[in-house]
């Protein structure tokens, strides 16, 4: 095929074709070169894969400033981001086409799965995929919306290169930030071993200001720009090369550390650049993360057979001051009060797969998986002033083991007509133990178990209506795994009885499981100068793994509880306007549905729309290349829409909303030669959007949330140079 590109699938798919291509110009040159993915764990061109997929090259990231997920996920149809977590550095959560909630988006650097709250740096990244609809089959228990890969930029065999690069911008109600990064790649054995590297360093200015309260029992006067951040990180990958290019060994280790000097939430409202408090306390925290991988690629006549190994390991921990809360429920006189956790991850991954390159109309994609964590979640005792020693302190383990066998066998029934049918089988097993004590709670320890073995399936018919056409329909399944409840059984009986539901029934939940069914198009005209791709789609989500408060006692049970839906579509458009003016737009339509509460009267009332999942998201991007003093230019703008949605620290009679938010970033560069330089303008109209009501670590203050918003606007310098 010479090429095809993407559009909004069904009946009416193939007229479409015909009335843009009947009004297409015929121009001589490509747009551009085309993207290739793995998204299907084989190199296929975007056009050519029957999904729903986003993907960012290089040359995207690099001419939109991109360094961090938040600058990419409002650019994704029917990608929803949120900070649902008490915990900074477990906070970050992903919603793709509506599927919303811990563990329902998977996070990939290269083959490796991470948690999807890591925010690795966007460098050296070759390119982003961003796959729609529930990924179960290749990408397992964590991909039941969807999947996110980062693909790191391979060492080179044969090429010396290299780059430096400094930052600095100043941000509206802080001051000065400033980021530095260098890669190299150098080819120790031409043509069989090289070694690229990059590290980095990101300093952020805080924007809030801590001032003392009315009630303080000192006046500390003002505490300026209290949230500012630290990052450091980098990677080094090798690769050798054996038997002639035929055997590929990669080993890579990459690592971030972070720090927040104080928490970056905006009281009340997003645009309350003062924290009112007490005590002049710093709400500090940290995550630092190691990876450790090897892939290895070995190819045969008849395809290639690939191994991945990795063992990622994570610590983390966060402080907040909640003394106004103590003092208000309490009648305490104002009390230095200070709640920190910590945490450690570990996980270790192993997949094998083959990948076929047969002759004949059969293609297969095969393999299996092994992965193991171990999750620790400590909140150490935790003193109000001289008053008590310890209101409350906590420890809780989590370890899981996850094995399955997947594979996907294509059939070419000719040579347009295409079928798929894929399959997961899974074994997955949850242990848990831990305990609590304190003045404020009861003492109890928590022990329990959860396993589970299941099949996901996935169905799959495409046709190649031309060479430029591509139609198909996917029905899949998806899942996320289950887990362990920890509460008193002596102090939570009588909310248990009056639930129905027994202590040992309440101890575990299940995975819930949705099915995913899409109709989808992938088109381009005029020698590829147009692309137009869309899919619409119907999610069925049973069994949702819901939070059920227990009034009495003060614990929270997760409990399969009732039904959801998500219908909708996304619809992305490429167009070269001219050689140099090049036009992107994408937008996504999710359109959720709470249909039904189960047994037990969960806290999201049937009728109300899926927290945190905004209904629409729309993005529009104009890049222009040029001359400036006979020097290459290029200006590029972009625009991005996130429209009203629920938070998700919503119940029955606390209907929290989120408002719709735009985003305009401004970013225009020149290259002398080697050097490139940039000016760059993010936020340029100093939008403060509500990004989440963060749930408390300790208790929240009455009256007080605390809002995760966006920086304010960002103006700045670059300068690089590459060698």
């Amino acid at each position: 095929m010479t090429g095809r590109k993407n559009l909004l699938a069904g009946a009416g798919a193939g007229a479409f074709a015909a009335l843009l291509g009947a009004g297409a110009p015929a121009y001589a040159q490509e747009i551009s070169d085309e993207i290739v993915v793995t998204a299907q764990k084989r190199s296929e061109r975007l056009q050519d894969v029957p999904l729903s997929i986003t993907a960012l090259s290089a040359e995207n990231i690099e001419q939109a400033g991109i360094t961090e997920f938040r600058d990419y996920a409002v650019r994704i149809p029917n990608l929803a981001f949120s900070y649902s977590n008490s915990v900074g550095a477990q906070s970050q959560a992903i919603a793709i086409r509506g599927v919303f909630g811990a563990n329902t988006t998977g996070v990939y650097l290269d083959e490796v799965p991470l948690p999807s709250s890591v925010d690795p740096r966007v460098a050296d990244i070759e390119r982003i995929e961003v796959l729609r609809g529930p990924q179960g089959t290749l990408y397992g228990a964590r991909s039941m919306g969807g999947t996110v890969r980062l693909i790191t930029s391979q060492p080179d065999l044969d090429e010396f290169s290299g780059h430096a690069r400094a930052v600095g911008s100043h941000t509206d109600e802080g001051s000065w930030n400033g980021s530095s990064d260098m890669g190299l790649n150098i080819p120790v054995v031409e043509g069989v071993f090289a070694l690229r590297g990059n590290i980095f360093y990101d300093y952020e200015d805080g924007v809030f200001d801590r001032v003392a309260s009315a009630d303080a029992p000192i006046d500390f006067g003002v505490n300026e720009n209290v949230d500012g951040s630290r990052r450091v990180g980098g990677q080094l990958a090798g690769r050798l090369s054996l038997l002639n290019g035929r055997l590929t060994v990669t080993p890579r280790f990459a690592f971030e550390n972070a720090d927040t000097f104080g928490r970056a939430y905006a009281d009340i409202a997003p645009g309350n650049f003062t924290h009112s408090r007490m005590f002049n306390e710093d709400e500090k925290g940290w995550n630092d993360w190691r990876l450790y991988s090897v892939s290895a690629q070995y190819d045969v006549s008849y395809g290639t057979f690939v191994s991945s190994t990795s063992h990622f390991t994570r610590d983390f921990g966060d402080s907040e001051d909640f003394a106004e809360f103590t003092s208000f429920a309490f009648g305490l006189p104002p009390s230095r009060s200070v709640i920190r956790a910590n945490g450690e991850y570990e996980a270790t991954a192993q997949e094998l797969r083959f990948v076929s390159d047969f002759s004949g109309p059969l293609q297969l994609t095969a393999g299996v998986f092994y992965q193991s964590t171990d999750n620790a979640f400590t909140f150490p005792p935790t003193p109000v002033g001289d008053v008590f020693s310890n209101i409350f302190s906590q420890r809780l383990q989590t370890e899981v083991e996850e094995q399955a066998v997947f594979g996907e066998a294509r059939y070419s029934l000719t040579d347009r007509l295409h079928v798929t049918i894929g399959a997961r089988w899974f074994d997955n097993s949850v242990d848990f133990n831990g305990f609590q004590t304190g003045d404020w709670v009861s003492t109890d320890t928590f022990a329990g178990s959860q396993a589970e073995q299941d099949i996901n399936p996935r169905y799959r018919v495409e046709y190649d209506v031309t060479d430029d056409v591509l139609v198909y329909a996917n029905a899949a399944k998806g899942f996320r795994i289950g887990g362990v409840n920890s509460f008193s059984n002596l102090l939570c009986a009588p909310d248990l009885a009056a639930l129905g539901i027994s202590a040992a029934d309440a101890l575990s939940f299940d995975s819930d499981t949705l099915w995913s069914y899409e109709l989808g198009a992938k088109t381009s005209w005029a020698q590829n100068r147009f692309t137009a791709n869309g899919a619409i789609y119907s999610i069925e989500w049973d069994g949702l793994q819901q939070l059920v408060p227990l009034t009495s006692c003060g614990f929270f049970l997760t409990l399969n509880a009732g039904t959801a839906e998500s219908v909708g579509f996304e619809l992305e458009f490429t167009a070269r306007l001219t050689d140099d003016l090049t036009l992107t737009a994408g937008v996504g339509h999710a359109d959720t549905e709470i249909t039904s509460a189960g047994a037990y009267g969960a806290s999201i009332p049937v009728g109300a729309p899926v927290q945190q999942v905004p209904e629409w998201t729309y993005s529009a991007a104009l890049d222009y290349r040029f001359d400036l003093m006979n020097l290459p230019a290029y200006a590029h703008l972009d625009y991005s829409f996130v429209g009203e949605s629920y938070s998700g620290n919503n119940d029955s009679l606390n209907r929290r909303v989120r408002p719709s938010y735009e985003i305009v970033n401004l970013r225009s560069g020149i290259e002398l030669g080697s050097w490139q330089l940039a000016a760059f303008a993010y936020n340029l109209f100093n939008e403060h959007a509500n990004l989440s009501d963060v749930p408390p670590l300790a208790i929240e203050s009455p009256g007080r949330p605390r809002i995760a918003t966006n920086r304010p606007r960002t103006i700045g310098l670059e300068a690089r140079v590459n060698f």
